[in-house]
């Protein structure tokens, strides 16, 4: 950890850091492109932090020029990168919670299966890849509450990699995941 990256987390505190300390953290190091300016005068860390977190990790290429390109590689290629594991253990967290709260259990490794899906590929892909180990009934209940959280940046890169999407709500929630099981 830099000096910067030190004194970046000191100065602004939980304001950058998010729900989720280590990942925060680790974006935080591993972007280095996105400095203190950028930091202050966008929203190119929260625009990160929302593809990462809802997109999965091959999302961070569109934030190319705010990372060397062999650590990019490095992240989105290992699974034992350190911004892998982060989002991995962020992604787990949610799962947990979420299948819990609908009562859905962790037979064969569900919830470590559903993680590491949702890690790689976001939220859509990686429900869809565990949608036959779950019942359909709590299946549509379980999307309904991740559409709750679960927010897509509305810049044109999201809807040109995302046409799979049929309709995106004015306040960018995923109307789809309901909707392709109704």
């Amino acid at each position: 950890m830099s000096d910067c990256d030190t004194g970046r987390i000191a100065e602004y505190g939980t304001t950058y850091t998010k729900s989720e300390s280590l990942l925060s953290i680790i974006l935080q190091m591993l972007f280095d492109g996105i400095d203190d300016e950028c930091l202050m005068n966008t929203n190119t860390f929260n625009d990160l932090w929302n593809f990462i977190t809802n997109e999965g990790i091959e999302s961070i290429t569109r934030f190319s020029k705010y990372i060397a390109e062999d650590d990019l590689e490095y992240q989105i290629n290992d699974d034992e990168s350190p911004l892998y594991l982060a989002l991995q253990l962020y992604n787990k967290e949610q799962v947990c919670q979420l299948f819990k709260q609908h009562k859905i259990a962790d037979k064969d490794r569900l919830y470590d299966t559903a993680a590491d899906k949702i890690t790689r590929g976001g939220w859509l892909s990686g429900m869809q890849s565990v949608n036959r180990k779950i019942a359909p009934t709590k299946y549509t209940l379980l999307l309904k509450s991740i559409s709750q959280f679960v927010q897509i940046t509305d810049s044109p890169s999201v809807h040109a990699n995302t046409s799979q999407l049929s309709e995106i709500t004015a306040s960018g929630k995923l109307k789809l995941l309901i909707y392709t099981l109704q």
